[in-house]
């Protein structure tokens, strides 16, 4: 009986053995020549969008588009990104960077690095970021989810021509969406959120904190030209809130804009340590400390975790039996 070195040294062991070798060597070629035939596509594709956009009156360029990521993944680079839409705003950005895993073509990550300037008629605002990343999921039919979050955010403003100015920064920011039927869900968080003071005219906050997660009705069908997007816009606040260490306030409820612009809502206003939130506002607004006051109060007699209506009726606002003053008619856009 021959041995089991003597039956991997035969002729029938070479043999299986060179056609393993060959399979995986066809595999591997064929696999390399889909990936780089499928980035040809990619990139003809992008330019070809890019030449569209041109043509159509937009400014759009990528430059030195080319595709990346082989083996696993697929996706197209940019040194510069530049998008301008004459007369109503311009984008310049850095290097953007985005792939898909083979594995996984139906979602798409980007990163795009900072800074980046936003300019639209009489103001520029300059934002930079140490890490900028978003995401998109979706189907054959329609996007499933785009997310989108940012660290250490920094964002200034010049208005006017008048010299820039620091607006805001954050330790962290994100944002999500997602078709909810014929709805549009969005949520969104901040943490480190600080205001630059000279915004607040002599006012100062301490950093915060936030959350929202709203549905906007018929959102999807606005978003695909049904619709104006704030004019006639109604929706559900599941939550809106703002918190420090020591207090939040948080909104939940719903609003509608009419079709003048002003604004409707039926909102639930509830306070973690009101008594704490008043001077946090006083300080932010000190020429309207009295009127916050005023408004608070009422929430600190109702104990450490309180709440009361906040009603919106054509723009005009009462806080309990609080009349605030008004909001005036929102712009369409």
């Amino acid at each position: 009986m021959a041995s089991t070195s003597e039956a991997r040294s035969g002729p029938n062991y070479s043999r299986r053995m060179i056609w393993l070798a060959a399979f995986i060597v066809l595999l591997f070629g064929g696999y390399s020549v889909a990936w780089f035939y499928a980035s040809g596509v990619l990139r003809d594709q992008a330019i070809r969008f890019i030449s569209a956009a041109n043509a159509s009156g937009l400014k759009v360029d990528c430059r030195n588009a080319r595709v990346g990521g082989f083996p696993f993944r697929i996706g197209l680079y940019c040194d510069e990104t530049h998008y301008e839409k004459p007369g109503e705003v311009t984008l310049s950005g850095s290097t953007l960077r985005s792939a898909a895993q083979v594995y996984d073509p139906f979602l798409i990550v980007a990163e795009l690095d900072g800074p980046v300037a936003v300019e639209v008629p009489q103001a520029t605002v300059d934002m930079n970021w140490k890490n900028f990343r978003a995401s998109l999921r979706y189907t054959m039919e329609a996007p499933e989810r785009i997310s989108a979050e940012a660290t250490d955010i920094k964002v200034a403003a010049a208005l006017m021509s008048q010299s820039e100015r620091p607006l805001f920064s954050a330790a962290n920011m994100q944002a999500h969406a997602r078709p909810n039927g014929n709805d549009l869900d969005f949520a969104g968080s901040v943490e480190g959120f600080v205001v630059d003071p000279a915004l607040l005219r002599g006012g100062a906050l301490p950093p915060f904190a936030g959350q929202s997660d709203i549905t906007i009705k018929d959102g999807m069908s606005r978003m695909n030209g049904g619709g104006d997007m704030i004019l006639g816009q109604s929706g559900t606040v599941h939550l809106l809130s703002i918190s420090t260490d020591d207090a939040s306030l948080s909104l939940s409820g719903t609003f509608a804009v009419g079709l003048d612009g002003l604004i409707d809502a039926d909102l639930t206003v509830k306070a973690r340590n009101p008594v704490g939130i008043a001077p946090i506002a006083a300080a932010a607004f000190p020429e309207n400390a009295d009127h916050i006051y005023a408004s608070l109060s009422g929430l600190a007699a109702l104990g450490a975790n309180a709440e009361l209506p906040l009603t919106i009726d054509k723009g005009r606002i009462t806080f309990g039996f609080i009349p605030l003053g008004k909001i005036g008619p929102l712009l369409a856009r």
